[in-house]
């Protein structure tokens, strides 16, 4: 395969998996909201996203200048580190769960890592994928936001493939596993 599909190849399934990280947090809702698991209210499970949508403006504006600054394969990498570190630590916290002290403070700064990772990626993916396509610019970006949409609908079919929500970690310590795979090819 020459060198420009691989990029292209690995630009789109970032995209994909970009997708899916952002919304593992909303797909695993039941498992925030079980007393057995997580015990959250529904107050603060909405408040979980406060912190995710404030990183995800602001890395979004400051995606650009960093890009001028630091150049994309540091800004791209920044975002995947932060995405792997979140679902990471989300895989961790089944260690925690008897600590209710522990478990919203970490939900929020992991739900702030994804925020920021997300806005750092898809903004650095966007014109990733419009270089890479020749004149077909407009064409690329629609399939990258394609694969990022179908990502972020995988998320809940993850939680419904491991069956019971007494399993709910094996769907960050996947996500971890193949983001993992991806930023080592990227």
């Amino acid at each position: 395969m020459n060198s420009r599909i691989a990029k292209i190849t690995v630009v789109y399934v970032l995209a994909f998996f970009t997708g899916l990280n952002f919304v593992i947090f909303p797909a695993l809702s039941s498992a925030f909201t079980d007393t057995s698991l997580f015990g959250l209210s529904s107050a603060q499970f909405g408040n979980l996203f406060i912190p995710q949508v404030i990183c995800i403006i602001t890395s979004c504006l400051a995606a650009p200048f960093l890009v001028n600054k630091a150049g994309p394969k540091l800004i791209l990498g920044t975002g995947l580190v932060l995405m792997m570190a979140a679902t990471a630590g989300l895989w961790g916290l089944q260690f925690f769960m008897g600590d209710q002290s522990v478990l919203f403070p970490a939900l929020m700064v992991l739900v702030a890592c994804t925020g920021t990772g997300f806005g750092l990626s898809i903004t650095t993916l966007n014109p990733l994928a419009a270089s890479l396509s020749g004149n077909n610019k407009s064409s690329s970006i629609l399939i990258l936001q394609f694969l990022v949409g179908l990502g972020t609908s995988a998320s809940p079919l993850m939680i419904n493939a491991v069956g019971s929500l007494q399993n709910w970690m094996d769907v960050p310590g996947t996500v971890f596993i193949l983001v993992a795979v991806l930023f080592i090819f990227s």
